[in-house]
């Protein structure tokens, strides 16, 4: 299957992602819809998705710019196409965008089952502490700041 990498603001584009990191990353813990709108972080956000040839989003990654701070705050794939290389795919247009745009670092909170990807993408762990969060904790979650220089 083909897939095609772009960053949108359609909304309905914008409204699949969310439904997406909601049932892949939030739905699987019973944590409520608004989960994400809880997490969420000053700063305008970037949709970057992976579309696919019906144009259904399959993967997502969401990027939090305030100033010259940039995070990847959210991340996703389709579970039936993990493995792809959809997310590896994503990453290349987030990286890309930013070092188009003179971002010099990017960061992002990884869960504690997604830092060999992350880690496999360059990044590496920012600091020694676990964060925990208890709605995620009790679910065996747990989380790690990382980083990226660009």
């Amino acid at each position: 299957m083909t897939y095609s990498y772009l960053q949108s603001t359609e909304t309905s584009i914008v409204q699949q992602a969310k439904q997406l990191l909601y049932d892949v990353l939030f739905e699987p813990l019973q944590l409520p819809n608004t989960m994400q709108e809880q997490l969420k972080i000053q700063g305008e956000e970037l949709y970057f998705v992976a579309l696919d040839e019906q144009s259904e989003v399959v993967g997502v990654m969401v990027v939090v710019i305030e100033g010259q701070h940039v995070e990847l705050h959210h991340a996703a794939t389709r579970t039936a196409l993990r493995g792809h290389g959809i997310g590896k795919q994503l990453w290349e247009q987030v990286r890309k965008y930013c070092t188009d745009n003179g971002y010099e670092q990017i960061e992002l909170v990884s869960r504690n089952t997604a830092m060999s990807f992350w880690a496999s993408v360059g990044f590496e762990d920012a600091s020694q502490e676990w964060i925990e969060r208890p709605e995620f904790v009790k679910h065996g979650i747990r989380h790690k700041a990382m980083k990226q220089l660009l």
